[in-house]
Order: C-alpha cells, then sequence, then structure tokens
C-alpha cells in the first residue's frame, strides 16, 4: 500500500475517534442529565484508551519512519500531515495508556462535579477532583519535559509555546495594563441604564441567531444551544456547534458570547472540506482560533459600525426599549471598561488581566507550589493585584471558568496570544481593505469573511503557528506592546 494513503486512513481513524470524544463532551455540557456523569466518565476512558492503542501501533509507527525515509513528500499537505502524526505518536507514546484513560475519566467526572459546585457556590465539593485532575495532569506532562511539564501543556495548545517566551510578550502586559484599565476608568462616566435592564430571554435567543446568521454562520453545519459555560465544538466531516448562556439582565452578555463562539465557528467552517479527517482539518493552533473568536468580538462586535447595523435590529426586538439610546450612548456601554470579575463578560481591555492571573496560579499549580485548597484565596489576592477587585464568592471567583475542571490546563494564555494576534491582523485589514468599515455598517460581513479565509482559514493546520504568523507579519514574534498600542489608541479615540 502506498505509505501517505495509509498514514491519511489511519489519521481518518484517530479523527473519527476525536470526532466522537467531542460529540460526547457536546452532549455532557449541553443535553446530558446530571445522572449520566460516571457513564460517560467510563465511556471516556474507552475512547481514550482505543485512541491510545491506535496511535501508538506498530503499523503506524512503521508508516512515519518510511514517510520520513522519503525526502520530498508529495506535496505540502502530506508534509504536514507526516508532521502532524509525528507530534501526536511521539507524545502519546511517552504517556501510558492508563493514564490517558484516567485522565479522561477524571475530566468527565470533574467537569459534572464542576456543575453542580458553581450552582451551590461550594469550591469544596469539587476541590478533590480538582486536586486529581492537578496530580494526573502534572504526571502527563511530565511524560513529555520532565524538566519543563508546564511547557508541555502550553505545546498542546499552542505548538513550541514556553512559559518563558509567555512572559516575554505578556511583560507589557503585566507593566502596563492596571494603570491602562485606571487610565480610562478615571475618565468614564456612569454606566449606562439599559445595561441592566430585563430583556426577555427568548428574544434575546431570537437575536442572536440574527446576528451570527448576518455573520455567515452556516446553518446547514452548525447549531446553536445553550450551555452553562458558552463554547464551540467541532465533531469533524463539516459539523461545528456554538453555545451560548443567556441571563436576562445583561443583553450583552449573551450577544457577545455569540458573536465570540461564532468567531471559531468560522474559522472551522472556512477549513478546506479536503482537509477533513485529517489534523490539518484544524486551526493552526488555538491561539489562532482564540485570534478569530476575540477579533469578531472586539474589533468588529464592539465596533461602531456594527451597532450602525445592528442596533436598529435589536430595537426591533425588544419594541420601545432601546429607542431613546442613541448610538454614541450605546457605545459606551459596549465599550465601558471595569475591573470586572468574570472573564466572559470582561472588556477587551481588562481581559488579559484575568488571563494573567490564571497563567500565573495554574503554573503554580503544576509546579507544585499552590495547593488546590489554597486556591480560592490565591485566586482573591491575584484578582486584587490584576483587577484591584477580589470576588466576595468561589462562584464569581475560582468556580467561574470550566477549563480546569476538565483538564486544561495551560489553555488560557491562547486567548491573550489571540488577542495580540487579533490586534495585529485588524491593523493590517483596515490598510489592506479599504472600504471594510463601511461593509460592516451596511451589514455585509463577506469582505471580512473573505480576508479571514484567503489569510488564515484556508490553510488549516499546514503551517506551524511560528510559519503561519510569519506569513501574517513577516515575523513569528508576537509582542503585548502591539496590543496596548491598540487599545489605547482606540480608546483614545473615543474621549
Amino acid at each position: 500500500m502506498n505509505v501517505w494513503n495509509d498514514l491519511l486512513e489511519l489519521a481518518a481513524e484517530l479523527s473519527d475517534l476525536s470526532g466522537i470524544a467531542e460529540l460526547m463532551d457536546w452532549d455532557q455540557q449541553v443535553v446530558m442529565p446530571r445522572g449520566g456523569a460516571a457513564a460517560r466518565a467510563a465511556q471516556a476512558a474507552t475512547l481514550a484508551r482505543i485512541r491510545h492503542d491506535k496511535l501508538t501501533s506498530k503499523r503506524l509507527g512503521v508508516r512515519l519512519a518510511a514517510a520520513e525515509r522519503i525526502r520530498k513528500p508529495a506535496g505540502r499537505l502530506n508534509a504536514a500531515l507526516l508532521r502532524h502524526l509525528r507530534r501526536e505518536y511521539d507524545r502519546a507514546v511517552r504517556m501510558p495508556a492508563a493514564l490517558s484513560a484516567e485522565l479522561a475519566s477524571a475530566a468527565a467526572l470533574t467537569q459534572s462535579a464542576w456543575e453542580t459546585a458553581r450552582s451551590r457556590n461550594d469550591f469544596s465539593a469539587v476541590a478533590p477532583g480538582l486536586s486529581r485532575l492537578v496530580e494526573l495532569s502534572r504526571t502527563a506532562a511530565a511524560c513529555q519535559s520532565p524538566a519543563a511539564p508546564y511547557d508541555a501543556l502550553l505545546d498542546q495548545y499552542e505548538e513550541g509555546a514556553t512559559a518563558a517566551d509567555l512572559d516575554r510578550m505578556f511583560a507589557p502586559l503585566r507593566a502596563g495594563g492596571s494603570a491602562l484599565i485606571a487610565e480610562i476608568m478615571a475618565g468614564q462616566g456612569e454606566a449606562p441604564s439599559y445595561l441592566d435592564w430585563s430583556y426577555a430571554p427568548e428574544l434575546q435567543w431570537r437575536f442572536c441567531r440574527e446576528v451570527v446568521s448576518v455573520m455567515g454562520y452556516d446553518w446547514r453545519h452548525g447549531r446553536l444551544d445553550a450551555a452553562e459555560h458558552p463554547f464551540t465544538t467541532g465533531m469533524g466531516g463539516g459539523d461545528v456547534r456554538i453555545t451560548t448562556h443567556i441571563y436576562r439582565n445583561r443583553v450583552l452578555s449573551g450577544v457577545f458570547s455569540c458573536i465570540h463562539e461564532c468567531g471559531h465557528a468560522l474559522y472551522d467552517q472556512g477549513i478546506p472540506p479536503r482537509f477533513r479527517r485529517t489534523p490539518v482539518g484544524d486551526g493552526a493552533s488555538l491561539g489562532f482560533h482564540e485570534s478569530q473568536s476575540r477579533l469578531w468580538e472586539n474589533q468588529v462586535g464592539r465596533s461602531p459600525e456594527f451597532w450602525q447595523y445592528f442596533l436598529p435590529r435589536l430595537r426591533r426586538v425588544f419594541p420601545g426599549r432601546l429607542d431613546r439610546v442613541r448610538l454614541e450612548e450605546f457605545m459606551a456601554g459596549v465599550n465601558r471598561v471595569e475591573s470586572s470579575l468574570i472573564r466572559t463578560e470582561a472588556d477587551e481591555v481588562s481581559y488579559n488581566q484575568h488571563i494573567l492571573l490564571r497563567f500565573d496560579l495554574e503554573r503554580e499549580l503544576i509546579a507544585g507550589r499552590l495547593q488546590v485548597s489554597d486556591l480560592p484565596g490565591a485566586w482573591r489576592a491575584k484578582s486584587l493585584e490584576y483587577l484591584g477587585t477580589a470576588p466576595e464568592n468561589d462562584r464569581d471567583g475560582v468556580l467561574q471558568d470550566v477549563h480546569w475542571y476538565c483538564g486544561l490546563f495551560g489553555y488560557f494564555p491562547t486567548y491573550t496570544i489571540g488577542n495580540m494576534i487579533a490586534a495585529g491582523l485588524w491593523r493590517t485589514l483596515e490598510k489592506d481593505v479599504p472600504d471594510l468599515k463601511n461593509a460592516i455598517a451596511a451589514g455585509d460581513f463577506r469582505p471580512l469573511r473573505t480576508e479571514l479565509r484567503r489569510r488564515i482559514h484556508r490553510f488549516g493546520a499546514l503551517y506551524t503557528p511560528a510559519e503561519l504568523r510569519t506569513r501574517l507579519f513577516g515575523t513569528p514574534e508576537l509582542d503585548g506592546r502591539l496590543l496596548l498600542d491598540y487599545l489605547r489608541c482606540k480608546y483614545s479615540a473615543a474621549r
């Protein structure tokens, strides 16, 4: 058999197993009864063991070695296929199958426990499960890099990234982020009252569906559902689903969650179908994925052009509620900066401080310098340090995000990496697409989608993150100063 055909066949099987795991996770977060958690954990463990066995099979090892002996792979797709499969294979053979299965089981159980603990504001109820997940994640990471386990966790989501890289990139945000927040807040007036009005949830759903439809979300290959924590998941084969959470007294919360998740979905839906069932049929990295969601949420969704189009439609959905709210007043609420407690509700200036908080804490957890039992207090201290305020309860603190409770250590930094990419990309788009803002004001997002697909989506995971950054910006390096400059410029112009 042709070695490339055999690798494609193996890659397709691995992709199918990953898709099944994603479907199980979507089901658990959206529709599964809480009583199904134990069975789901067992199913997740079984599936993880099967995938690990297939990934570490002698057949795959032999085919990889044979492909690597070919001096010039037949095409860029085959070269990328080989790179991804070698990377996955090497990671898998260093980790015992039993550990992979135990991690999957623990993540499913702890995620379910988190939902209950969060609803009851009871961190103690989920602390044992989280402690086990930290221990298992630390062990798994040490299998990859005994000397730098946290780097191994980062590398799962942002290929090649290290904590040292992040410290360098994030240094300007540490140095200037809090001061910028204080400066902007000092020049703001009172919060617009419309932000706290009551808005019927069923009408919010209608508006959210309209927004993502206009953005270009393909309903033939997706759906929108409710979840405790908004997320996007792709099951492969053109099935990309988004979720949000609607609050009666926070009309913008559900809208911006939908814009964010639709940004992820548009990336997945823009990847060429020929890449499906291969590791190339994904984003270049989570940093790049977050760049798409954050660009749509912030540079687009918080722009006056976006709301020039959508504010009249929001008024029609809620007749009489916003008729006297002028666009300028509405934008003051959309772009209001606050030292808020909740990451998913945060403005684009304070958002990165939320990420620094989580980056610091999870690095300490994995290093063993911070115990799970001390996490709530450490969270409050870091919140005071970075945001100038601390949560009064754990629901608004250490329990607010699902990520750690399903084992996603090393994920959080990709949000700020995404913000940096988005800032640089938007600056380029503003120069290269003269009528971009006029198109957005008219509700025409085709020019933006076309540019994003041309520059990023169409490549899937053909390139490493560093290679794709170089294609976009002429350098693989990211610098937090670019993000700070973008934020200063935006908020200076608004005053």
